[in-house]
């Protein structure tokens, strides 16, 4: 064959580089004054190109077809507005999402063939024949779309795509618990955010559907009920949406009085007695409901089982309960007659400040600030009922030496934050009085405004710098107060020296009760 037909035939290796060809040294076998160089018919074939890993094998194909795509402009690479798959700025893939969503779409019709009656409030015929087991590995794909959902992007993006009325048809049919649950508890995600909250609760047959749910025997997805509805009615503009669906739904006061009556698991106590707190501050229509006898035994037999319980806070749900039924008159007759019930728990109560995690010498820990406050607020309201005799009283002295320690610490951070405020007032007046001239007006009304007070307090040598809010330093001040007419009260029953001794201690500690201006930073 000839040379030139050799080189054209497609099942010729192409020839060796021109450095390598005719370089005898680069040739291999060269022996002797034969020359390997030149050309012949018969040469051996060119070795073909060495690529050390497919990604340089493929690059090289693709350089070399003219058949490729050309490469985005960089400036479309860089630009997260030409990534449609993203939401939002989050790293989520819309993709994703439709997958996920319609898996569990699929595997509620392969699986389910009739309605489920796992989610009515009063069934009574649930067996564990009619429960489905859900999928391992549709489960980890929920489980990530419920992580997904506490983001607000997310939950906007869930929301535009008609997600809610999705999880509507899935609640209606499925029989899964596990499922349930995380349908539940992605709503609640959803629903933290105010433009989402007020599309979910627009939804009139959703919301049935949710307040029913609250008689299911199932913790996790009772758990994540209570948190939806948390989020419904600590929202101004859906709350009404939500005291609608419980007048649709009687049923529900039920089921919450059943809870309170006969369940043993703490956990779903607390939701329950934090839900039906926010119900009464919201709606005295439901104090008076609450205040009914056999709601208050209800209540109270809820109590004692948190008693039982080794968590300080246990009871702190339940006094703030306790309170708000208070507000209506009416009720506090009701609770003074079940007051031999109630005694040991504010005993219980009182005594959980002994070894509590103190801020200072004896002050109530600051996330348990609302809780002292309803519970020595209901105390001195029961003590002023007529029903209360003298010898019903709480006179121990453990609890009477708590509020006296309660009462100096509190009256003692009220004075040091009057008084490190005050000074930092001064200076910062006495700066301002002195460059009154060189005062730029327009950037000091622009300046965010300050909403902090601070307090230094020094514990075993070492100074703590406390930061509080205005309304936080106000409680505060309430809690004061409040403890301050429990002694009062308290002084009334007092029947031993000590006992008044104790008392008028609480009333001789440091009252200041002036009118002071407090610098907010």
């Amino acid at each position: 064959m000839a040379e030139k037909d050799l080189n054209s035939s497609p099942y010729c290796n192409p020839p060796l580089p021109s450095e390598l060809s005719y370089n005898p040294e680069c040739l291999p076998g060269k022996s002797g004054n034969t020359d390997w160089t030149s050309p012949s018919p018969y040469r051996s074939p060119s070795l073909p190109p060495y690529y050390s890993n497919d990604a340089e094998f493929l690059s090289a194909k693709v350089e070399q077809s003219p058949f490729r795509n050309p490469s985005p402009p960089p400036e479309i690479l860089d630009n997260p507005d030409f990534w449609p798959d993203r939401i939002g700025d989050t790293m989520y893939s819309k993709k994703d999402t439709y997958e996920i969503l319609m898996d569990i779409w699929k595997w509620c019709d392969v699986t389910l063939e009739y309605k489920s009656t796992f989610m009515k409030a009063d069934a009574t015929d649930n067996s564990e024949d009619d429960i489905i087991e859900l999928d391992p590995k549709l489960e980890d794909r929920a489980c990530f779309l419920l992580e997904m959902s506490a983001e607000k992007e997310v939950a906007e993006f869930l929301n535009e795509i008609n997600v809610p009325n999705i999880f509507l048809n899935i609640i209606d049919k499925t029989k899964s618990p596990r499922l349930l649950e995380l349908i539940i508890g992605m709503l609640a995600n959803m629903a933290i955010f105010d433009g989402v909250c007020q599309s979910i609760s627009e939804n009139r047959t959703l919301l049935n559907y949710v307040v029913s749910l609250s008689g299911t025997s199932d913790t996790p997805t009772l758990l994540n009920v209570f948190r939806l509805i948390l989020c419904g009615l600590s929202n101004q503009n859906t709350q009404k949406l939500w005291f609608d669906a419980f007048e649709e739904n009687p049923s529900f006061m039920e089921n919450l009085k059943f809870i309170f009556k006969n369940c043993l698991v703490h956990i779903v106590i607390h939701g329950a007695f934090q839900l039906l707190d926010r119900i009464l501050n919201e709606n005295l229509n439901y104090c008076i409901l609450w205040g009914e006898s056999s709601y208050m035994k209800a209540i109270i037999s809820a109590g004692k089982q948190l008693m039982k319980g080794e968590e300080k806070e246990n009871l702190d749900n339940f006094f703030c309960v306790l309170n708000s039924i208070c507000q209506y008159t009416l009720n506090v007759e009701e609770l003074a007659k079940n007051w031999m019930k109630l005694k040991p728990l504010f005993s219980a109560y009182f005594l959980t400040f002994i070894d509590e995690d103190l801020i200072g010498e004896q002050l109530p820990i600051r996330k348990r600030l609302t809780s002292t406050i309803c519970s020595f607020d209901t105390y001195n309201t029961l003590l002023n009922c007529k029903n209360i005799k003298i010898e019903h009283a709480l006179m121990d002295k453990k609890i009477l030496d708590i509020m006296y320690k309660i009462a100096a610490s509190v009256n003692s951070l009220i004075s040091d934050v009057k008084k490190q405020n005050m000074e930092i007032l001064s200076v910062d007046c006495s700066e301002n009085n002195a460059n009154m001239d060189t005062v730029d007006v327009e950037n000091s009304q622009n300046e965010p405004p300050h909403k902090f007070l601070r307090w230094i307090n020094e514990i075993n040598g070492t100074q703590y710098v406390t930061m509080m809010t205005h309304e936080e330093y106000s409680r505060w001040i309430v809690l004061k107060e409040t403890v301050m007419d429990t002694a009062k009260t308290l002084l009334l029953y007092a029947e031993k020296d000590s006992e008044k001794a104790i008392l008028e201690n609480i009333l001789n500690s440091e009252d200041i009760k002036e009118n002071i201006c407090i610098l907010i930073i």
